[in-house]
Parts: structure tokens; C-alpha cells; sequence
């Protein structure tokens, strides 16, 4: 959107134009109205741009087909869009702003391992004392590289005229190890000066994607009962959440599809003896009675009460069979 809006200036104040418009209604919600979003922005504003000619040649039947319809809903719904483009891509801006620069973290870490590597060494010759470490790894993720990298390059600076060349680590490089560890330490310090910003935008960002949701769902409902008769309601306004299907429905359509294919030919005739065979496959549903429904009887738990039974049966069995190839192995 950004990238567009480069190209084409108007991309960006017709965005703004709708988040100024739609401003007012937006703060007038509660807190128990909002919405979080809940799928992706982007495509569900594309979903929407790309059928909004349809859904306008829609509008005049659905004028005279309705009369307790909101149209106004109807005729917000792409200043909504365009509201939650600008929501959006404000709240995106903000998080950027939020991150710390992986480079800057990455030069930091470097500096951080030879320091500490060198400080192990020195430990190890009972040159340098071993608490300075365990301070060190007080800290976690980037405050380690950040203050950790200070704290080992005080220590060093403090015994430095002592260790002489016994280190390997030169001055100019302990200087660069502490300006690394400075330009990550004010980066995670400004990091969350726009944090409180970015709260405020993710706010802003599901009001404005309560309006759009709302309404896209009355005009969807709208769609549906105007072209119910067609069948082609979801070709102006489909669903903007993705059907997800998972490995085991698929597999278990397939096996459905293979064993109906298997046991109905396609070019055979049924006969009456196949007809038996199915509805003795197949029992006959049994409804509750009165008496099992007045004494607390369900057709599950009588289904259960059957599973229990069998269970133990076949237990018992297996144990006495058990039993008398135990008795014969003695007798032999």
C-alpha cells in the first residue's frame, strides 16, 4: 500500500479523508463493542475493493427489497475500507518504529562473545574474579550484549594496566566493544518510547475494524437474500475468513469418496439382495422410551453400559483360556 501510494499521492489522503470521516463514530464505542482483528487486513480490504462495482450494482435491488435494511451501512462500507487501510498501515508504521535494528543487535553480540571469551580466559588464570561472569549472565537476550558488554569493559579498563598484552584483546578494540554495546543500549531505551503510541494505533485499528466487519456483514446478508435463487451470492461478497481443512478431513473424504466408489458400481443395477445386506449393515435408529427417559436411561448410556459388558466377557474369557494352557503345561 505504501509502495503505491508513492506512485499515486491520492492512494494516501483518500485513506486519511476516511479515517478523519469515520473518527467521531469510532470513539463513540464501547469497549464491549470492539472487535480485535481477527484475520488478515490486506486481503480482507482486497476481498472487498476488488467486488465493490458488484456489490454496487446490488445497491438499488437491495433499496427496493428491503425497508428495515440500514443503507447508510451499505454506502459506508468502502469509506470503512479505506478508513482501516490508513488504521492499518499507521499501526504497522508505529511497531516498525518499536523494533530494535537486527545489525546494531548482531554487532553488539559480536563484541559481547570476544569480551567474555577473554574474560573466561582470565578467570581461568585467577587473573580477573569469577563474579564479574556471574553478573553478566544476570542480564538476558539484548540486555546482555547491551549492559553486559559495559559491565566487562569497566572490569577490563579497571585491571587493564595490569593485564598487559596477556589478554590478546587490543584497546582500540575494547573501545569499539563499548560503543556497540552503548548504540544498542539507547536503541532498546528509545524502543519503548513509541510502545504506548503503538497500543494506542492497535486500539484505534480495531474500532475502525469493527465498523468494517459489521458492516460488510449486513451487506453480506443483504447479498445472500438477493441472490439466493442464482447461487452466486459469495462471487459479490464471499466470506472473508479462510475455510481451513486439516489432513485428517482430507484423508477422511477420500476414504469416503474410495469406499462409495467400491461398494456402489457406477453402471450397476441394485439388487434386492444388496438392499438387505445394507439395512442389516446398518440398524434401524432406536428412540428413547418413557420408561428409560423416567429412569434416567439414555440409548448412550445403554450403549455404554453393552460396551462395558463385552469388555469384561472377552476378559474373562482370555483369563480363563489362560488358565488351562497354564493347567496343561503342569500336566506335561
Amino acid at each position: 500500500m505504501l509502495k503505491d501510494a508513492k506512485e499515486n499521492p491520492t492512494l494516501l489522503v483518500r485513506p486519511q479523508a476516511a479515517f478523519a470521516a469515520c473518527l467521531p463514530e469510532m470513539q463513540r464505542l464501547l469497549s464491549t463493542q470492539i472487535q480485535a482483528v481477527n484475520l488478515d487486513v490486506m486481503e480482507a480490504v482486497r476481498s472487498v475493493r476488488g467486488r465493490s462495482d458488484r456489490l454496487s450494482s446490488l445497491r438499488a435491488a437491495a433499496e427496493g427489497a428491503f425497508k428495515d435494511f440500514k443503507l447508510p451501512l451499505w454506502d459506508k462500507l468502502e469509506t470503512y475500507t479505506f478508513a482501516l487501510i490508513h488504521a492499518h498501515e499507521s499501526y504497522l508504521v508505529a511497531v516498525r518504529s518499536c523494533a530494535v535494528p537486527a545489525d546494531l543487535v548482531n554487532e553488539a553480540q559480536q563484541k559481547f562473545e570476544l569480551l567474555y571469551a577473554v574474560a573466561q580466559t582470565l578467570v581461568s588464570r585467577h587473573l580477573l574474579e569469577s563474579a564479574i561472569l556471574k553478573s553478566v549472565k544476570g542480564h538476558r537476550g539484548r540486555l546482555r550484549y547491551a549492559y553486559g558488554s559495559l559491565q566487562l569493559v569497566q572490569r577490563l579498563r579497571e585491571v587493564w594496566p595490569m593485564l598487559g598484552n596477556k589478554t590478546g584483546l587490543t584497546e582500540d578494540e575494547l573501545t569499539q566493544a563499548e560503543l556497540a554495546a552503548e548504540r544498542l543500549a539507547s536503541g532498546i531505551a528509545k524502543k519503548n518510547e513509541p510502545k504506548e503510541r503503538a497500543e494506542q494505533l492497535a486500539n484505534m485499528r480495531d474500532r475502525a475494524f469493527t465498523l468494517f466487519i459489521y458492516a460488510y456483514g449486513q451487506v453480506r446478508r443483504a447479498v445472500q437474500y438477493l441472490r439466493w435463487d442464482h447461487n452466486d451470492a459469495d462471487v459479490f461478497a464471499p466470506s472473508l475468513y479462510r475455510r481451513r481443512h486439516t489432513g485428517r478431513a482430507k484423508a477422511r473424504r477420500a476414504v469416503d469418496s474410495a469406499s462409495v466408489s467400491t461398494t456402489q458400481p457406477e453402471h450397476s443395477a441394485p439388487d434386492q439382495h444388496q438392499d438387505c445386506e445394507i439395512e442389516a449393515r446398518v440398524p434401524e435408529a432406536k428412540l428413547p422410551t418413557v420408561e428409560s427417559i423416567v429412569s434416567g436411561a439414555t440409548p448412550t448410556a445403554n450403549a455404554d453400559t453393552a460396551r462395558r459388558k463385552r469388555a469384561y466377557a472377552k476378559r474373562k474369557s482370555h483369563e480363563s483360556v489362560t488358565r488351562f494352557r497354564s493347567r496343561m503345561r503342569q500336566a506335561h
